[in-house]
């Protein structure tokens, strides 16, 4: 093989890693954003019942660390926020009772007892929303 060939073929090998662009790390709406909400699955309001004890302190301390990090400015209502990070605590399962109350359009009205269960894996996982 001469020279010029071998030449011509590492080209045509390198050339493609030279001229590929550097794809970003994260999508532009991440990178861009400023407001980010910091939220649970049972609602936004950390005061709500709903909220296992487990879940709040786990949004306090993503908050926390957001604050800390000083990228991201922290916003409490959805419809200020570019970003909404979703928390949960791990745990493998749990229950809770109460009485559901419901009058709606669709429905005739009912009272009756309903139980919310959870579960999932206790070491957390992460989910894009």
């Amino acid at each position: 093989m001469t020279r010029r060939a071998l030449c011509l073929l590492l080209a045509f090998l390198f050339v493609p890693f030279i001229l590929a662009k550097e794809k970003p790390a994260f999508p532009k709406s991440i990178v861009k954003a400023k407001y980010v909400l910091v939220t649970t699955y049972f609602a936004d309001n950390l005061a709500d019942s709903r909220v296992p004890p487990a879940d709040r302190q786990a949004v306090i301390a993503v908050q926390d660390a957001i604050r800390d990090w000083s990228r991201y400015s922290l916003v409490y209502e959805r419809k200020h926020a570019e970003l909404i990070i979703l928390v949960r605590k791990g745990r493998t399962a749990e229950t809770r009772d109460g009485i559901d109350i419901h009058a709606g359009s669709d429905r005739s009205p009912s009272l009756g007892r309903v139980t919310d269960a959870d579960g999932g894996d206790p070491q957390g996982y992460a989910r894009h929303l």
